[in-house]
């Protein structure tokens, strides 16, 4: 599915490979960024998916792209003729697509990730942020480890491409690395602009909305409230003295 419907001729690899691996590329970002965008107003009162919310639903429908090769490759005890030509391939055959999704779905991730902060960063508290952060360079670790396993396996079987396959892992784990350093600079700088984070005591009963208006005399500031206090499950029925996570201005 990769080299399309063209016979293979082993001189067309690199290029098959190129515009291949270049057509997922765009199907997995095309996937993710629908995913992402789903319930795009974000507005949890009315119901609507937070920015963290949309990142977790792009996140989520990743992993299950990661997870075809080896779904594939599992099936290939399977009799129908969609899956007749997977009884060949081994393990090690496979590596070279895995990665290959592994690499296209977070580079997809990243650009989501990023985009969602650029646009709504100053409306995401800190602890979303921070969950988005780690999911992301989780992600980029991973595949580090991944890029190392492969240099370790070059070598252990003396294989005679193994000074360019760590030369270019290396390179790619370096860039990895970068982006990861860049990724966690962005997180950082949008929670250094926000207000230090309090906890205060609600002072009546009532709807976040008027303790919103009580706190900062801004109503429209009931859904920051909500974003910050996830703990919160009726934000109509707020008790005197519960405890509400707020900016300290």
């Amino acid at each position: 599915w990769l080299f399309g419907s063209a016979a293979y001729r082993e001189d067309d690899f690199q290029t098959a490979m190129r515009a291949g691996v270049a057509n997922l590329a765009d199907m997995v970002a095309e996937g993710l960024q629908r995913e992402s965008a789903n319930g795009s107003a974000i507005d949890a009162a009315s119901g609507g998916l937070t920015v963290r919310q949309r990142f977790d639903e792009a996140a989520t429908l990743a992993d299950k792209v990661c997870a075809v090769p080896a779904t594939l490759h599992g099936s290939q005890s399977e009799t129908r003729s969609g899956f007749a030509g997977l009884q060949r391939i081994t393990s090690k055959q496979m590596q070279p697509t895995q990665m290959a999704i592994n690499a296209v779905v977070l580079a997809a991730l990243v650009d989501i990730a990023t985009a969602l902060i650029e646009e709504h960063g100053e409306e995401m508290g800190a602890p979303d942020l921070m969950r988005i952060n780690h999911s992301v360079r989780t992600r980029i670790q991973a595949n580090i480890e991944e890029l190392r396993a492969v240099e370790k396996q070059a070598f252990t079987e003396h294989s005679m491409a193994a000074e360019a396959v760590c030369s270019t892992a290396y390179q790619a784990a370096e860039s990895l690395r970068g982006i990861a350093g860049r990724f966690n600079a962005l997180v950082v700088a949008a929670i250094n602009q926000k207000p230090p984070l309090t906890v205060r005591m609600a002072p009546f009963d009532g709807t976040l909305h008027q303790i919103a208006f009580a706190l900062y005399g801004d109503i429209t500031r009931a859904g920051e409230l909500i974003r910050l206090n996830p703990h919160i499950n009726h934000p109509a029925f707020i008790r005197r003295n519960d405890l509400i996570n707020a900016y300290a201005k």
